[in-house]
């Protein structure tokens, strides 16, 4: 679960900045201690009213990362994939870091910064 931050002028005719609410599953194999190979999906979700009507959209952003551990469970991620909605699928490229904190056996927390372009 996380936040989307689209700054205002981002969407057409927005004059207005937009915080919204995203939930992300997310997917990595280990290459080796250092490298993995991840499928990162969000699902975001915009709703909003014009005259009166509301409407709501969801835009689904799925990519195809390089990890490489930095130390302990901090990592660097970046890689390819599609922003896909009713209207339009657009090529994005993924970067960010990540921290994992260890839950159980293979399973982990893991709070990211991403910046989608």
């Amino acid at each position: 679960m996380g936040s989307t931050h689209i700054p205002k002028g981002a969407i057409e005719d927005s004059k207005v900045t937009l915080i919204l609410t995203n939930i992300g599953i997310n997917y990595k194999y280990w290459v080796d201690e250092r490298f993995a190979i991840g499928w990162y999906n969000n699902i975001v979700n915009l709703t909003y009213v014009i005259n009166s009507d509301t409407y709501q959209e969801y835009h689904i952003t799925t990519t195809i990362v390089g990890v490489f551990k930095l130390w302990k469970n901090l990592s660097l991620f970046t890689g390819p994939g599609l922003e896909i909605n009713k209207r339009k699928t657009l090529f994005v490229f993924r970067f960010g870091l990540e921290y994992g904190f260890p839950l159980s056996n293979d399973w982990y927390l893991t709070p990211r910064f991403i910046l989608i372009i």
